[in-house]
């Protein structure tokens, strides 16, 4: 209860200080996380995100773009922020972070149904054409892991690779298994055109990543919210909505 407390009078007294700040929220199509339906912005992240601005009293105006420009404008502009994005070394001073947003996540290696590939090993993914979006973790996350030695073929997006994937155009693609599930949904396809592969982890999480050059009233109001935001219940029943099924 104590605690409780003080986090309402923390994010109370940020708040204060926010006043009329502004933040401009970059995001790519990346459901259930962050998507747009009927012309709005809606998803998992995406609620969490509008409960955190309104518990901040700072007004965040989102925008779903492709993941190259919502990574490069919340990382030169001030009073920016960009989700839902992985907490990686290279990119760890470059915010100021708010999460996890979710945690232990599963990113799995999909291949087609048809795949001659079985193992999933760095020996049998040698000269494997792997879709990644442009500037996505995947693969940074993937050459640390030791992968070498394949073609990485860029696309902007989710819907671009699943269907890369499908046409057979690329070979493999990393995907956590919800995005996998609800991209291929979202596109009319049948979930038992693609099967894993291999898991890369079962531990991944998401974030919201705010730009450190920002008014600095507005990034601790964030901060003070999410910490109050992120211990209730809100993130669990929203979570619900989404990945209920999946």
């Amino acid at each position: 209860m104590m605690r409780s407390y003080r986090l309402a009078l923390f994010a109370a007294l940020f708040a204060a200080r926010a006043g009329a700040a502004t933040i401009t929220c970059y995001a790519e199509e990346y459901p259930p996380f962050n998507f747009i339906k009927d012309g709005k912005p809606t998803g998992m992240s995406t609620e969490l995100l509008e409960a955190t601005c309104q518990e901040a009293h700072v007004d965040c105006q989102i925008k779903i773009v492709p993941w190259p420009r919502a990574f490069r404008e919340a990382v030169k502009n001030p009073d920016t922020l960009v989700f839902s994005t992985a907490r990686i070394p290279v990119r760890e001073t470059s915010f100021v972070w708010l999460g996890p947003i979710t945690r232990n996540l599963k990113i799995l290696l999909y291949v087609r149904k048809d795949s001659p590939l079985r193992s999933g090993t760095i020996e049998e993914l040698e000269g494997a054409r792997i879709g990644v979006v442009n500037g996505d973790s995947a693969v940074d996350q993937l050459t640390r892991a030791g992968l070498e030695g394949v073609s990485w073929e860029p696309a902007p997006n989710v819907d671009s690779n699943v269907l890369k994937l499908l046409g057979g155009h690329i070979d493999v693609l990393p995907a956590v298994n919800v995005v996998m599930a609800w991209t291929m949904q979202k596109l009319g396809q049948d979930a038992q055109q693609v099967r894993p592969l291999t898991t890369i982890t079962d531990s991944a999480d998401l974030y919201f990543a705010l730009n450190p050059n920002g008014d600095k009233g507005a990034i601790e109001a964030m901060k003070a919210a999410w910490a109050k935001i992120s211990s209730g219940k809100l993130p669990d029943e929203i979570a619900a909505k989404y990945v209920n099924g999946f």
